[in-house]
């Protein structure tokens, strides 16, 4: 310790190499240990053993999902969407408030390449169809403005930015969403049908259907119900095949009553 300042400057004490080395691999340690925590208990939460590879046919998914045992979101689409590549989702009504449900399990999905194709009714909310058309206009720069991180943000930012990230999903192509138009119709008629496929790398697929549109509400507050059909399971792979094709009959505008746009 310095006692006096005429007496010369204290020199910095040097911390040996040695110590250095061992606080980098102690940290380095702890680190690696609390991610492999989270990782065990993110696969315990879907059924999974500890160090397995995550695909669809990992999970243990119930054969229906409904209001009275559980949220759709943090049961349902937040096990699916952590080991999905693709999803297909048609409904009657979609709000971009879906993506507040399950954030986290949405940005790994869409980090990892992710697409959603969806099909709904053409009754959006001005902020969506405002949204949306950016996303097309205004492409070139809204591809160079990465918003993916919204998703790891707070609740109120999150909300806050729903506009911004809708555009971003749109110009990146990691969502493409079409309306659906009853033809020939007389009054009041919408598309209302509601189906889903979650799709993993593998080809693995998870079908429902059920009551529940691509609404925040729907996942998170109304009373709804959906039945799980897997495409591993030699009973249920036919109606995955069912429902695929309903999509892609759909996706291209090939449905008998129906004319889906762009």
């Amino acid at each position: 310790k310095c006692e006096s300042a005429s007496r010369p400057r204290c020199s910095p004490r040097l911390v040996p190499v040695s110590w250095l080395v061992t606080a980098s691999i102690s940290l380095w340690y702890h680190v690696g240990t609390s991610l492999v925590w989270l990782d065990n208990l993110c696969r315990s939460s879907c059924g999974v053993q500890a160090g397995a590879m995550l695909s669809l046919d990992d999970l243990q998914l119930a054969l229906q999902y409904r209001s009275n045992t559980g949220l759709l979101a943090r049961d349902f689409y937040a096990k699916c969407l952590s080991v999905s590549s693709r999803f297909y989702r048609a409904a009657g009504f979609f709000s971009s408030s879906v993506f507040t449900t399950c954030p986290l399990e949405f940005h790994g999905f869409f980090a990892r390449g992710g697409v959603i194709q969806l099909v709904c009714c053409p009754i959006l909310s001005r902020g969506d169809i405002s949204a949306l058309h950016a996303g097309y206009v205004n492409r070139p720069s809204l591809m160079r403005a990465e918003r993916l991180g919204l998703l790891l943000q707070n609740a109120q930012d999150l909300q806050r930015g729903l506009s911004g990230l809708v555009a971003y999903l749109t110009a990146t192509s990691r969502l493409e969403l079409k309306v659906a138009v009853v033809q020939n119709a007389r009054g009041s008629e919408i598309y209302h049908e509601k189906i889903g496929l979650f799709e993993d790398a593998e080809g693995n697929r998870v079908a429902f259907v059920g009551s529940a549109n691509e609404t925040r509400a729907a996942l998170m507050s109304n009373f709804e119900v959906v039945d799980i059909y897997r495409s591993w399971e030699e009973t249920e792979s036919q109606r995955v095949t069912r429902k695929l094709l309903d999509f892609s009959s759909l996706w291209e505008s090939d449905t008998l009553g129906l004319s889906v746009l762009p």
